[in-house]
């Protein structure tokens, strides 16, 4: 039997992800390095709401060997429209993120021409940013590293991040 690869990918998956016309969102992750495993939890997370074709996503991750990573760091962080900030002690720490990253997502998000969602990881001082102004997940800044089960935590924020897509793409699609 001789299976057509398009077509079983069409089928499985969402139609609004695989639509050209439907604009999906872009959305941004700002995080530490150290903070790895938290960003592919994360991804993990967002993974059903590429697949529903709420979202496309980009971080370091994304990068093509012989890139300029500060200019392509810039780059996508303008085309984005959802900014997410991965906070724990050494996201503040790192002076490129605080200064670049940071900087111009809440610039953006004042400019309403972005989405800045802070995501809490460990207690710190995120609360003390300018970003503090934008709502934050776990609701209330519950570190996401104090819940147990963190499992939880993670579904409380890939809920959030869905609530905000789906409010995009239904203010998108209104005349």
């Amino acid at each position: 039997m001789i299976v057509d690869n398009t077509s079983e990918l069409n089928r499985v998956s969402a139609p609004a992800a695989r639509d050209p016309a439907l604009r999906k969102p872009k959305l941004f992750i700002s995080y530490s390095s150290r903070d790895a495993r938290q960003h592919d939890e994360l991804t993990v997370r967002l993974k059903p709401l590429r697949s529903e074709g709420l979202v496309e996503t980009w971080s370091d991750h994304c990068f093509v060997a012989g890139e300029a990573w500060d200019k392509t760091i810039r780059r996508e962080l303008e085309e984005a429209d959802v900014i997410v900030l991965l906070w724990s002690a050494q996201f503040e720490a790192t002076d490129y993120i605080q200064e670049v990253e940071v900087q111009r997502a809440v610039e953006w998000a004042k400019e309403g021409e972005a989405v800045v969602v802070s995501i809490i990881l460990e207690k710190c001082g995120w609360d003390r940013h300018a970003a503090a102004d934008y709502q934050v997940l776990p609701r209330k800044g519950r570190p996401v590293r104090d819940r147990k089960p963190i499992r939880d935590a993670w579904y409380k924020v890939q809920e959030g991040l869905r609530n905000v897509l789906e409010k995009m793409r239904a203010k998108s699609e209104s005349p």
